[in-house]
């Protein structure tokens, strides 16, 4: 579709026929309308639109093209997550296997354990009463960041990080201070 735009709705220019493309021809400015204008006035009628536009972007200055947008994100970036402080904790400490009595030498990995780690401590062997299997009961006070620290220090020391033994369990519980649940309370 062509459309057939007069040179009296340009100022200052002499009413002569220009001839505008519909479509991809249509992303021209007021001012480059201006120039084609001039520059029909100036070079004649050109053969076509193409013709016409790199005559009238001849005369146009040339402008400095803008600065690329700098991408900035909507949410702002989170603060860096601070590390937990290490505290001392008193905790509870019950090493298990469901079925099964535990080995005299996961009894030394945690022994050597708490002489490395704990300020205070007390490990032992016991049977439970419900179905008599031997397992480690101990209260300790230590320093680390969370229970489950705890128990990934105590899994990884008697090695059972990466084979644990089926129905093997380690119960970290922090003590309360309140009635026998201290740590000389839990020692009897």
């Amino acid at each position: 579709m062509i459309k057939i735009l007069y040179a009296d709705k340009l100022p200052m220019y002499p009413k002569e026929k220009l001839s505008r493309c519909s479509g991809a021809e249509n992303n021209l400015s007021s001012a480059e309308w201006r120039f084609m204008a001039y520059a029909t006035a100036v070079s004649g009628t050109p053969k076509n639109i193409r013709e016409l536009k790199r005559a009238a972007r001849k005369l146009l200055p040339k402008q400095p093209e803008p600065p690329p947008l700098k991408k900035t994100s909507k949410v702002p970036a989170k603060p860096a997550r601070k590390k937990p402080e290490a505290k001392l904790q008193q905790v509870s400490i019950t090493v298990g296997i469901v079925g099964e009595d535990i080995s005299q030498a996961t009894f030394a990995d945690m022994k050597r354990f708490m002489e490395s780690r704990a300020t205070v401590g007390l490990i032992a062997l016991e049977r439970g009463d419900a179905t008599l299997q031997l397992h480690i009961q101990g209260v300790m006070a230590l320093l680390s960041t969370s229970t489950k620290a705890v128990k990934q220090d105590i899994m990884q020391a008697i090695g059972w990080n990466s084979n644990c033994p089926l129905g093997g369990a380690v119960c970290v519980k922090v003590l309360t201070n309140k009635g026998i649940h201290t740590l000389v309370g839990m020692v009897g």
